[in-house]
């Protein structure tokens, strides 16, 4: 028997009473719901968001008592997921804020710890239902704020609406989300019963017009994307006559398009963006960057340090720039990659990238051994996420629910995948 099957069988749930495994899994399911409420910035308004966090910690240092064998393999078997946390540590020595640095990537640290604590004990499937229901509920709760006010401040400041959120930007992101498991529930069916296509309808609507309300132009371009690659990798649960009408829309599109905003001397980048009252700066956004570019002349091996960049002195007059620009109370460059090689140098860029490379990889095998709605949508999301933060500012951080959704699915998949060899060797 495998190292693997050892572990599953020491801690399979079967053999604990049957209360027992009752409890655990509404355990499992409650601590996977508060962290992708918490790190959506769900509490931050209300002033919960540390106290949720420390709740979250404690709930996953149980979970690593109650199971430490199938833990330890969950750990060994993600060693990739580490070594951007650690690359994060050592940048504390020749960091320009060390103490800052120092404790953000202990707690970026904590991050992927629960991340993959949530997602090795929790089934894919059950991570969309969670995304949708969970997430759900903070957009209702934006929506009543947008027509009331109960809540506090309800636009922002360069406008678009905050619902609930600190910023604008988490509702269009987690709109998207609760849209993109909404399409991923119809696809297993979840709309056959009565009751399911209500649920379905409600949700997707609320989601939407939070979507369109948040004015937050990364998402809604995203959503055709994410949605059009997940209907792609289920193309077999689709009608056949569907799917042909669809190519024939496209083929169209693709064929008639160009030629037509040739002739009529449209620039369609520039028409997108003015109906969403942005310019081919991206809202300042390019300006950033060269900001950016001109730090990693001098710092282009290891950085400043984690997220120094943005409490050092030295880098004050540029932090106070870029924030003007950007127009929001957020002080980033709007680029996950120049944010990481610029905070923690060359090691922190490749430590990220054989992170994000891991997730795709684990998600597209299960994909591939599975074929199922559940593992293409571990895919999408992993995709989704990181296309999200390449104008955005997420991705790098720790407490950031990105980051949160990568590590998550991966470590699910993996085990999705180590399990169906295991049931398949039985």
């Amino acid at each position: 028997m495998s190292t693997f099957a050892a572990d599953v069988v020491a801690d399979r749930p079967a053999r604990r009473a049957p209360a027992a495994t009752l409890l655990w899994n509404v355990y499992d399911v409650t601590l996977a719901g508060l962290v992708i409420l918490v790190s959506t910035d769900t509490f931050n308004r209300f002033g919960l968001g540390s106290p949720v966090w420390g709740l979250c910690y404690v709930m996953a240092v149980g979970r690593l008592v109650s199971a430490p064998r199938f833990m330890a393999w969950a750990f060994r078997a993600n060693l990739t997921q580490f070594a951007y946390p650690a690359a994060c540590l050592a940048s504390s020595v020749w960091s320009k804020a060390p103490a800052w640095s120092f404790g953000s990537a202990l707690q970026l640290l904590a991050t992927v710890v629960i991340a993959l604590v949530v997602g090795a004990r929790t089934r894919m499937m059950t991570l969309i239902l969670l995304m949708f229901c969970v997430l759900l509920v903070p957009l209702a709760l934006s929506l009543l704020n947008w027509r009331t006010g109960v809540f506090g401040e309800v636009y922002a400041g360069s406008g678009g609406l905050l619902g609930i959120y600190t910023q604008k930007n988490m509702l269009g992101q987690n709109a998207l989300f609760v849209l993109l498991a909404g399409v991923a529930l119809s696809l297993v069916g979840a709309w056959r019963s009565l009751l399911g296509c209500l649920l379905l309808a409600v949700g997707m609507g609320i989601a939407a017009l939070a979507l369109k309300l948040s004015q937050s132009v990364t998402p809604i371009l995203m959503l055709p994307v994410a949605v059009g690659l997940l209907l792609t990798l289920c193309l077999r649960r689709l009608n056949s006559q569907l799917i042909v009408l669809a190519a024939m829309l496209l083929f169209f599109a693709f064929a008639a398009g160009p030629l037509y905003l040739a002739i009529a001397g449209i620039d369609p980048i520039e028409e997108v963006l003015a109906a969403f009252g942005k310019n081919t700066t991206l809202t300042g956004r390019t300006r950033i960057w060269s900001f950016g570019l001109q730090v990693l002349q001098d710092h282009w091996g290891l950085g400043v340090g984690f997220l120094a960049f943005w409490r050092s002195a030295e880098f004050a007059s540029y932090a106070t720039i870029i924030q003007a620009i950007g127009g929001e109370n957020v002080r980033a460059f709007h680029n996950f990659l120049l944010e990481i090689w610029i905070g923690t140098g060359i090691p922190g860029l490749v430590t990220m990238l054989v992170l994000l490379w891991a997730a795709l990889w684990r998600t597209w095998a299960a994909y591939r051994a599975s074929r199922s709605v559940a593992a293409a949508f571990a895919l999408v999301v992993v995709v989704v996420s990181i296309l999200l933060c390449l104008p955005g500012t997420g991705l790098y951080r720790q407490h950031e629910s990105l980051l949160m959704f990568v590590v998550m699915f991966g470590a699910s998949a993996l085990v999705s995948m180590q399990q169906g060899r295991r049931a398949g060797q039985a």
